[in-house]
């Protein structure tokens, strides 16, 4: 079947392919763009709680540093309050393990946020790539259709 009726076919084939490879490249933008969304808000939450971290161990070594003074005056009148001396060490103990704790998992959020940073940049090459790809395909299909015009 060459002829017109044919070249007009043919045309109409490639528009169709060319429209449904650009709601194809479309909804990946879509899928890329809610993917880095989601991203994003899980950094701020991250960032949130790191922060909250953040302050309180700033909180527990303001406590260190009152169980210090109370252990000090305590030694001074250790005769009449070796009790209190007492339970301000084991306060100062728990006090350093919670902080300890803490940094640990500052720690821990910190390399989390570098995982999602990098899975973010990851996403963003991907997305240039599938973009960049995809664009080549739909010129690709452009240049065809020009071809069959000519």
């Amino acid at each position: 079947m060459a002829g017109p009726d044919a070249t007009v076919l043919e045309i109409t084939q490639l528009e169709l392919q060319l429209e449904q490879k650009f709601n194809r490249l479309k909804t990946l933008k879509e899928e890329r763009m809610r993917m880095l969304e989601y991203i994003a808000a899980e950094l701020n939450v991250f960032e949130q709680k790191q922060t909250a971290w953040e302050e309180g161990a700033n909180v527990v070594k303001q406590y260190e540093e009152v169980i210090d003074l109370a252990t000090k005056i305590a030694e001074e009148k250790e005769a009449m309050i070796y009790q209190l001396v007492k339970e301000a060490k084991t306060a100062r103990a728990q006090a350093s393990e919670a902080r300890a704790t803490m940094e640990s998992k500052n720690a821990e959020r910190t390399k989390e946020k570098e995982g999602l940073e990098n899975e973010r940049r990851e996403l963003e090459d991907l997305t240039r790539a599938t973009l960049d790809e995809n664009q080549r395909e739909v010129q690709r299909v452009i240049d065809d259709i020009r071809r069959t015009q000519t």
